[in-house]
């Protein structure tokens, strides 16, 4: 199992916003053929039109396309996909972790160590022992119906049914509040990638028992849960916890993400058409093929097209 697979299937690439996705007054400029420029504006909204609602705000339970990109916007783990402008967007890059984990000759020990100034919206430091007990919820049978790489991989005692139920994973060992060692199963040469799954997030220890990530989250990256009203509205606001500096994959230019669920597909089309109010830079995750003859040119004077414009690959 490559990690390049692992990495395409399971960890959205989300960096670099769409050029035509931040509202607020600033669009993206017009290159001299109408096009757009490579760069992003700074500030503004995002506001994404879609039919279903994401299946888990935690990243224990939910495991799809549309939700991890979602992930990405709220989420670290240890490692990541590389930005959507880099080289090769499927390479797993360090994002919590200083670096790319360094084995044992053997091949059964990873140990990672963590960068300085990170923390959880609120303010309290991701030590290495909220990274374990983030990652030990995969083994909840409940909570743990995500991604099943790190189950896979990670050595864990036959009958351990994660942190709630049987309490401390002794093969994944925190020596100290920035070191995190991991024994595995057997030898396994891309085990960077298993450690960028969406449920390899750090949470505070003794949270998100039950249903209690249903409905909130305890956000690591640079947005914060602001509303969420299930199968209607999602709102993100900046978190002024997520230290820049500490974060070499998210650009995140926009101050604040607004999704409005539950439309119907038909309706979302014809909104970015009419691109009215904030739908005018708003992004959908698709393009309904009735609307595809819809599509025209618009005046030259227009940097934008009457299509609608799709959700890119990158988010943040």
């Amino acid at each position: 199992m490559k990690h390049q697979r692992i990495a395409t299937a399971a960890v959205a690439v989300v960096t670099t916003l769409a050029l035509a996705a931040c509202g607020g007054g600033q669009d993206a400029s017009s290159s001299a053929d109408g096009g757009f420029t490579a760069e992003p504006a700074q500030g503004g909204t995002v506001h994404v039109l879609q039919n279903a609602d994401f299946s888990y705000l935690d990243p224990a339970r939910g495991w799809d396309g549309g939700v991890n990109n979602f992930y990405r916007l709220v989420y670290r783990q240890l490692t990541t996909s590389a930005p959507g402008s880099a080289e090769d967007p499927n390479e797993i890059v360090p994002d919590l972790a200083q670096g790319l984990g360094e084995v044992s000759d053997d091949g059964l020990t990873w140990t990672y160590t963590l960068k300085d100034g990170i923390a959880f919206a609120g303010g309290d430091p991701i030590t290495s022992a909220e990274v374990k007990f983030g990652i030990s919820r995969a083994w909840d049978p409940e909570v743990g119906i995500g991604s099943p790489y790190l189950k896979q991989v990670i050595d864990a005692p036959e009958d351990y049914e994660g942190p709630y139920r049987s309490g401390d994973l002794p093969t994944i060992e925190t020596p100290d509040e920035k070191t995190i060692v991991f024994h595995l199963k057997e030898p396994f040469p891309e085990f960077d990638a298993v450690v960028a799954q969406v449920n390899a997030t750090p949470f505070p220890e003794g949270s998100g028992a039950g249903d209690e990530f249903i409905h909130e989250i305890v956000a690591s990256g640079p947005y914060r849960l602001a509303e969420y009203v299930p199968g209607s509205t999602i709102q993100l606001e900046r978190n002024p916890d997520w230290d820049p500096a500490t974060d070499e994959v998210r650009a995140a230019k926009p101050d604040a993400w607004e999704f409005t669920i539950g439309l119907d597909p038909a309706t979302i089309d014809e909104r970015l058409i009419a691109g009215q109010g904030a739908d005018v830079n708003a992004i959908s995750g698709t393009v309904q093929p009735a609307t595809l003859p819809a599509c025209r040119p618009r005046s030259s004077r227009s940097a934008r097209s009457s299509c609608p414009a799709s959700a890119p690959r990158t988010w943040a």
